[in-house]
Formats: C-alpha cells, sequence, structure tokens
C-alpha cells in the first residue's frame, strides 16, 4: 500500500517532467548535463534525473522531504529569490495566517540525536554553512536553497520546559515555494543536522 508521502512524491516528479528543462536550468542558473539537472540544497549538491525527477545525493536515493523540497522550489518559480541577506523574518504563523499549523513537537523530535549536547548541534549548524544569530540555545540562520533562508532557533529542555524548535522564514517565502513544502523544508533540515550527530 502507497502511504500518502510516497503518492505525493511520485505525483512532484510527474510535475517536475512537465517542465522545459532547458528553460528551468538557464532562469534558475543550474548546472546540469545530459541525465541530471544540480541543485544546491541544504550545503549538498543533489542531481536530479532528467527523465524521472528522481533525485540522488552522495550516491543514495534522497528523501521524500528533500525531493519534495527540492522539485518545489525548481518549479514553483523559475527566478531566483533575493539575497539571503535581506531576508524579513517571520514566524510560520506570520506566513501561513492563523489558521496555519505544523507539528513542531514532531519535527523537533527528529533532533532527539542532540539531547543534552547543543554544542553538537551548533556544530552540525556550522558544517552546513549555518550562521550564528542570537535568540536559543542554538540559533542559526541556515541556506535551504539559494536565496531562501531558514532561522532554526532551539531551546534545550530544562527542569521546567521540554525541548523546543522554532523556525523563521522570509516574510515573502510563500512566492517560491508552497505552504506545505515549509514542513518539508524543516523535516530535511532536522534530518540533514542529526545525520551528523
Amino acid at each position: 500500500m502507497m502511504m500518502n508521502y510516497d503518492n505525493q512524491t511520485l505525483k512532484a516528479m510527474e510535475f517536475f517532467l512537465s517542465f522545459d528543462q532547458g528553460k528551468m536550468t538557464e532562469a534558475l542558473k543550474l548546472d546540469s548535463d545530459e541525465l541530471f539537472i544540480y541543485v544546491k540544497f541544504i550545503d549538498r549538491i543533489y542531481a536530479v534525473k532528467r527523465d524521472s525527477g528522481r533525485i540522488i545525493v552522495d550516491g543514495e536515493e534522497a528523501t521524500c522531504d528533500e525531493i519534495m523540497s527540492i522539485l518545489d522550489i525548481i518549479c514553483s518559480n523559475m527566478t531566483i529569490p533575493d539575497s539571503v541577506s535581506k531576508a524579513e523574518w517571520a514566524s510560520l504563523s506570520q506566513i501561513g495566517g492563523a489558521s496555519a499549523r505544523v507539528n513542531m513537537g514532531a519535527i523537533a523530535k527528529r533532533l532527539d540525536p542532540f539531547e543534552g549536547d547543543t554544542l553538537a548541534m551548533a556544530k552540525a549548524c556550522e558544517n552546513i554553512g549555518g550562521r550564528v544569530r542570537k535568540g536559543g540555545d542554538v540559533s542559526y540562520v541556515i541556506s535551504v536553497y539559494e536565496g531562501i533562508p531558514c532561522w532554526l532557533q532551539y531551546w534545550e529542555a530544562d527542569d521546567e520546559y521540554p525541548a523546543s524548535l522554532n523556525f523563521l522564514f522570509d516574510k515573502d517565502v510563500l512566492k517560491y515555494v508552497h505552504w506545505a513544502t515549509l514542513e518539508n523544508i524543516m523535516n530535511a533540515v532536522c534530518d540533514r543536522l542529526a545525520s551528523m550527530a
């Protein structure tokens, strides 16, 4: 039985195949060859197969979150977002409105490998090009894709409160990705960090 995530991933790959890949690579200034289009995402190069939309990273199939994020970014808007330095930070509720709901607890669980070791989490953020910011026990601006940064803020659990995670994005991020993709991006960032724990 196919899971919803798998189904959505297949739809995203089919959607990618409907695009003029020549125009896409030119507009987004993406490197490519006869077989692949290359996309930098969370400080790694991903190879998007031209004939299927499947994505390879470090010799392995990309995760559903990575695939959904990358294909939405390159298919949603044929322009490169403004520079990271121009980000006007906004919370998810400010971006998506009052009805916007994301299970941040489930996303934060992906960072459990760092429990009790915020120094290791900070080092992982730096290893993917994160720039330290104030606001949290671990607080970094991470480039997801050229011109699409996210600001990860993490507070370690204490005697009174559980661990807490917050993400901020540029207020105009929905010009470049769909609302649902923000959750894929947050999952992908946390998984990438956790892989270095």
